[in-house]
């Protein structure tokens, strides 16, 4: 074993096609390659060395170490310490000289061998290819146990974000029965990858025999092994694979080099031979990489006619439609495809805008790649000068002016009467690549990994917690008629999270809804579908709304209806890291008939103008759904219009990153800008060359926009949400200098509290200024088409729609911006009836009571944005709170603050709203509790971690999701917080605003950590109550009241 390659972590290569296997994924014979990893040849494996893995954040020093077996605060031992016994042996070895021999005497100890990993390797000096159990299919060792008897050995995986020496909390763990004698472990990259944030991130293996500490153990030959061609390939192909050397596909001859006589083949012209390469996103060493044409490649072949395949497409570059693309062999050309027109090129770059994952386990590589943006060409050609010759062109096009590139990926050249055996190999091949691309270059995220990274934010509940999902559908009891249909109403806000995995609460079952606005505002809601069986051709309609005689007063052909897409979405960490992805909400699409699989919850997003002129008063419509053009169903949406218009925002900018024409077809640019001025935005942030800014002042001025000259030093501005303080800001307000709030860094953690960025925390912040950042190439590149942050990131909002010029496709986030900018609107309003600037009011009682929602309203807003965002500790969102991220609003209370401020405006105008303020059930339930569900147990970092093994006694507290509710279809949701374990018996008590009690529940022990409860509150009366928590035993005093307010408010309808 050389010292060279010692000092790159890498034990020895084979490399060849060392064995032929079957596949089962067709009926052809392919190879397979090899790559030992450790071969435990000498001491140096328990030496230090200067690379063990060159994968940032490794804490090994050497390839064998005794590490400790805690969950956290790990540390290794030096071998007098280390509890287990480890040498080099001449004895049981499967390959080379020796074997690694182990005596494992301690359970809490474990054996740690080095995958050596070098993905992140400097490339100068020669790389070689890279080892990640990425780039393979399979990590596969050997393991000898010399006694009689099995034994229980425990085999742990350690890679990602979790860095090894301090947490193992989403490790791969598989427990293996040794038989006597020789075994096999194995690995799959389909698990790593479904296990850590990035496949390549695999950084160690560890192994402990905790039911047999006295155990003696022989380890050798871990290899990383993958399939590589078909052998009628490698005896009749020829097979080269274009871009980095390190990326090559085995059994490919690397081919972008120039021609040598000597060799056989090569290019000869082209000067970007190898594009692309990026480390940690595709993974398949064909697609990921390749060649830019204008380039020609020649190759050595005997006389005779040919069969040619080759691959277009990059997953990093541009699209190629607006070029002319053509390739000449011998001269002649045997494939062209001319640049697109206008409207094709549209259509074929927005595409998978459009794409929506109707069901789960979709093919990716055939929704996003396969025949769009990466297309195989095929031809025949003849060898009549021993050599063939390919030009790989780009004509001129016609109108003077291409763009895009034209990547080619791979080439194989086979004699045209061997098709028939060749054929099946390159179905196989297609296959392969398509079975990388959806289970190991872009896997789902894994649950323990979301709740690490604190992904509540895209992953629903129920996801997080199965547990939890088991118990809202078991909750479910659908009636004669759902249950006949098929499905169920599910009315979630629609700011709040509905995904695949999402289940209803029985408060969100329901065939009524409530709604409200005032004249000119857009009102938006959202209906969803929760089915029970599966679905076919399901189409939804909004009906008119009528007054109390029936007359029609607002058309439904004035509202915008949509689907909300399901999308595969990368999380808070995502640096273009697209590996991994939860399939969640994407952009808004027109609300076409589709197909909705069992327990696949589906929801449609309502956006509906209130005429200026209508008058105030309560309307009712109906949202109807048809299952095959049947009428099934339908829900009654009541729409109560205020006696009031809003103030416009004064002294506030609402901005929007602005450089060009966000949807890359010019004639959208006027209707884009008005579309951002329905949203309430007044402001472009512009970034681009003077050129432009005649033209675009013009053009927003039209808009009733105004252009502001954007850069990132005119304001103090914070790189992350939480690094907005109240005392950094208050520092320079007092100075007389802005603040913008325009954090260049948020990703998905800003999507669900953009509309409070907006609204509520803007106004208690004392900032008057607030930017949405952009990414206008973000519809362009297909891994933001494909894991577009529509939803909650920073890219581009806005994406167009294939029905035509001046028609858009909005992503969710970019409408809760709307709902942020009229909440400000309330605040403003409000504000100008109870504190107008520079006069002095008499206080009235009216006057009294709207400062108070006020006060309320600034002291229930925390203007320190790290209590709703996440601290970010090294490269990824660690929180050090016990629970979930809980102090995110939900719908419901966007929705009663505003109406609670809505009744003070109106009330100051002389025009009470009225609404039910009676119960809707005057009786008094037995228990105030409707449901109960609960979160966890479960720990996710180290503070968690330490906080459960502690054994103190523990008592509850109480916090509110929603501490405002109408009257009459009303509900309160809280969450009850256990930090420690208690063995008291406890009781929920419901009481007035005096402390009479009104019902009771026991709710017996309250287990660790979170449990939510919805409460049933519909058989009170407007007036403000409390949620006791007490003992069951009467003589348990506590040291503090366990308690939190809520208040009903007047009934919308």
């Amino acid at each position: 074993m050389t010292t060279a390659l010692r000092a790159l972590g890498i034990a020895a290569v084979l490399v060849g096609l060392l064995a032929v296997t079957p596949s089962r994924a067709a009926n052809v014979e392919v190879g397979k390659h090899v790559v030992l990893i450790q071969g435990f040849e000498g001491k140096d494996v328990f030496e230090k060395k200067e690379h063990v893995s060159y994968l940032s954040g490794v804490p090994e020093d050497a390839e064998v170490e005794v590490w400790d077996a805690n969950l956290y605060r790990r540390r290794k031992f030096p071998p007098a310490e280390s509890g287990i016994a480890c040498g080099i042996s001449a004895r049981h070895r499967t390959q080379g000289r020796a074997s690694l021999e182990v005596r494992f005497s301690r359970p809490d100890r474990v054996l740690r061998v080095s995958l050596c990993n070098n993905i992140n390797q400097p490339a100068n000096g020669g790389r070689p290819a890279c080892n990640s159990i990425g780039c393979f299919d399979w990590l596969r060792g050997d393991v000898f146990n010399p006694g009689r008897k099995p034994v229980e050995l425990e085999l742990t995986m350690l890679g990602g974000f979790a860095v090894t020496d301090n947490a193992r909390t989403f490790s791969l763990v598989r427990s293996l029965t040794l038989k006597p004698g020789w075994n096999e472990f194995a690995v799959s990259s389909q698990e790593a990858s479904a296990t850590f944030v990035d496949p390549h991130d695999a950084t160690c293996v560890e192994f402990r025999t905790p039911a047999t500490p006295d155990a003696v153990l022989y380890f050798d030959n871990f290899r990383m092994e993958r399939e590589t061609i078909g052998k009628n390939m490698t005896a009749l192909a020829k097979c080269f694979d274009f871009g980095v050397s390190w990326f090559n596909w085995p059994g490919f001859t690397y081919g972008s080099l120039p021609w040598d006589e000597g060799r056989g083949f090569g290019f000869t012209q082209g000067s970007d031979l190898t594009h692309g390469g990026d480390l940690h996103v595709i993974n398949d060493q064909l697609t990921r990489d390749g060649f830019r044409a204008p380039a020609s490649f020649r190759v050595k072949l005997p006389n005779g006619r040919y069969k040619v395949v080759t691959q277009t497409g990059n997953y990093w570059a541009q699209r190629d439609g607006g070029l002319n693309i053509e390739i000449k062999a011998e001269g002649k050309r045997v494939y062209y495809r001319p640049k697109m027109s206008a409207a094709k090129f549209i259509r074929f770059k927005y595409a998978h805008e459009r794409t929506d994952h109707w069901k789960r386990d979709m093919d990716l590589w055939g929704t996003y790649e396969e025949g769009t943006y990466l297309r195989t060409v095929t031809f025949q050609t003849e060898v009549a000068d021993g050599a063939l010759d390919l030009d790989f062109l780009l004509p001129p096009v016609e109108d003077g002016r291409p763009h895009g590139v034209s990547i080619w990926t791979y080439l194989i050249v086979y004699p045209a009467d061997k098709e028939r055996l060749i054929a099946p190999e390159l179905e196989w091949l297609n296959e392969k690549i398509r079975t990388v691309y959806n289970k190991v270059s872009h896997a789902q995220i894994s649950r323990q990994f979301a709740l690490y990274n604190r992904e509540e934010v895209i992953c629903p509940e129920e996801f997080l917690w199965p547990d939890l999902a088991a118990a809202r559908r078991a909750a479910l009891k659908p009636t004669d008629t759902e249950a006949a249909r098929g499905y169920l109403h599910f009315l979630r806000h629609h700011h709040d999270l509905v995904s695949p995995d999402s289940v209803p609460l029985p408060n969100e079952i329901g065939d009524a809804i409530a709604v409200f606005g005032t004249p000119g505002e857009t009102v938006q809601w959202a209906v969803g579908l929760y089915p029970l069986k599966h679905l076919k051709d399901v189409s939804v309609s909004l009906g008119n709304f009528q007054d109390e005689s029936g007359k029609p007063v607002t058309a439904a052909a004035a509202a915008d209806v949509r689907l909300v897409s399901y999308r595969p979405m990368t999380p808070v960490t995502s640096n273009h890291a697209e590996c991994f992805h939860y399939v969640g909400p994407g952009i808004l699409i027109p609300a076409a008939a589709t197909d909705i699989p069992a327990g696949f919850p589906r929801n449609w997003w309502i956006s509906l103008p209130i005429p200026k002129g209508i008058g105030p008063g309560l309307y009712r419509g109906r949202f109807n759904f048809k299952l095959a053009g049947r009428d099934t169903s339908s829900v009654e949406v009541a729409l109560r219009v205020l006696p009031f218009e809003l103030q416009e925002p004064q002294g506030v900018t609402f901005a929007v990153d602005y450089r060009t024409t966000m949807s890359f077809r010019p004639e959208d640019g006027p209707h884009e800008l008005d579309f951002f001025r329905s949203l309430g935005i007044n402001t472009l942030w512009y970034q681009g060359g003077p050129d432009q800014l005649p033209e675009l002042q013009q053009a927003a001025g039209k808009a009733g926009l105004t252009v502001e000259i954007g850069h990132p030093d005119k304001y103090p501005n914070w790189r992350w949400p939480q690094e907005y303080r109240q005392a950094l800001i208050q520092r320079y307000l007092a100075k007389g200098q802005g603040v913008s709030f325009q954090p260049r860094h948020t990703g998905y953690r800003e999507g669900r509290r953009t509309r409070f960025t907006h609204g509520f925390w803007l106004w208690r912040s004392g900032i008057r200024h607030r930017v949405i950042q952009t990414q206008p190439n973000a519809a362009e590149r297909v891994y933001y088409a494909h894991y577009g942050h529509a939803k909650f990131g920073p890219c581009n909002y806005l994406f167009p729609s294939l029905d035509g010029v001046g028609k858009f496709n909005p992503a969710p986030t970019l409408l809760e911006v709307r709902d942020g900018i009229y909440d400000w609107r309330y605040i403003q309003t409000l504000e100008g009836l109870v504190r107008p600037k520079g006069a002095d009011l008499k206080a009235t009682p009216a006057i009294e009571r709207g400062r108070a929602c006020l006060d309320e309203l600034k002291a229930a807003v925390n203007p320190d944005l790290d209590h709703y965002y996440f601290e970010r500790k090294r490269n990824f969102n660690h929180v050090g709170r016990f629970g979930l991220h809980d102090t995110v609003w939900n719908g419901r209370r966007y929705q009663m603050e505003r109406w609670a401020i809505a009744r003070h405006v109106a009330a100051l105008k002389g025009a009470e709203l009225g609404g039910r303020t009676e119960p809707l059930h005057p009786a008094a339930p037995a228990g105030p509790i409707l449901f109960a569900e609960h979160f966890g147990p479960f720990w996710v970092d180290e503070s968690q971690y330490l906080d459960f093994m502690q054994q103190r006694e523990g008592t509850p507290s109480i916090l509110l999701e929603t501490p405002k509710t109408p009257a009459a279809r009303n509900w309160v949701t809280a969450l009850v917080k256990m930090r420690y374990p208690s063995k008291r018996h406890w009781l929920a008590v419901l009481t007035d605003a005096a402390g009479k009690e009104l019902a009771r529940q026991n709710v017996g022990l309250l287990e660790r950590w979170k449990t939510r409860w919805v409460l049933r509150t519909e058989h009170l009366p407007v007036g403000k109550y409390a949620l006791r928590i007490l003992p069951a035993d009467s003589t348990v005093k506590l040291d503090s009241e366990i308690k939190a307010d809520f208040e009903v408010l007047p009934g919308i309808e």
